[in-house]
Order: structure tokens, then sequence, then C-alpha cells
């Protein structure tokens, strides 16, 4: 078992929140900054048939870094870095 740090359970305690109110509306997905979008919130959003779009991603190693996360699409001031 890990610790959480505050941060880590009040970003969990809104993605859900964001989960629960995008489900309760019937979107189709979920829109996030990028630096509050892990793994296991992404695995979560796509249980409940969600898609994850993460913003503002404007380094090409950040973009390797949610793409390995599984998110379904990125925003970027740089499109030609999104290749």
């Amino acid at each position: 078992m890990r610790a959480l740090g505050c941060l880590e359970i009040v970003v969990d305690l809104v993605v859900s929140v964001c989960m629960h109110a995008a489900l309760e509306l019937e979107a189709s997905y979920l829109l996030s900054f990028y630096r509050f979008t892990h793994t296991s919130n992404v695995q979560k959003a796509h249980e409940k048939g969600l898609k994850v779009i993460v913003w503002t991603i404007n380094k090409q190693e950040e973009v390797s870094d949610y793409v390995k996360k599984g998110v379904d699409g990125i925003a970027s001031d740089r499109p030609e870095i999104l290749k």
C-alpha cells in the first residue's frame, strides 16, 4: 500500500466528481489540465466509457508521457510536436 499525498487525494476527488458529472450529463469526453491527469484517472474514465483529452502540452517529452498514460487526445499550442 502506498501513501497518498494531500494534493493527490484532492485531485482524485475532483476527478471523481467530474467523472460523475460527465456521466450524469451523458458526456463522451473529459477535458483535463494535463498535470492533474494520472494513469489511474485515465483508466477509471475508460472503464466508465469516457474518453480523456488533456491540455495544454507544449513539450515533446510530455506528449510521449501522456500517450503512455493512455489519453485519447492532446491539445497543444505547438501542433508540430504531436506527430
